[in-house]
């Protein structure tokens, strides 16, 4: 895990939050803690029943049911 004060180097330096492992950067140390813990190296972990859609966040796959696609909203 990267520890809150390399975090804090790569943000003064740089102004953003870097990820170590892909080097995608974030305005917000949450956002990048969101991405490591949950997006960074993963395919996806949340798979729609309806369709082959898969996401990394539970959120995008409740946004992807709610579309006209599927029409369950």
């Amino acid at each position: 895990a990267i520890s809150s004060l390399t975090l804090l180097i790569f943000h003064c330096i740089l102004g953003r939050f870097i990820c170590a492992r892909c080097e995608k950067h974030y305005k917000r140390k949450g956002h990048l803690q969101r991405h490591i813990k949950y997006e960074c190296g993963d395919t996806g972990k949340f798979k729609c029943l309806l369709c082959a859609y898969t996401c990394k966040r539970a959120e995008r796959l409740r946004k992807h049911l709610l579309t006209k696609k599927h029409s369950l909203a």
